[in-house]
């Protein structure tokens, strides 16, 4: 699993509250994670159980 981290410096020059946004880049790593798994599954079926292409 990745993860993101911030600088301290680097919070404190843009403003933003660092807590939060490793939270949500975090999420969004979870979510693309879940998303890559399930394409991966629906393409080893798909090796398995061609579809017809007309």
């Amino acid at each position: 699993m990745q993860n993101v981290s911030v600088r301290k410096n680097h919070a404190s020059y843009f403003k933003y509250d660092c807590e939060k946004l490793i939270g949500v880049v975090n999420g969004v790593i979870d979510d693309n994670r879940f998303y890559i798994g399930k394409c991966l599954r629906f393409e080893a079926a798909s090796k398995i159980i061609p579809l017809p292409i007309d």
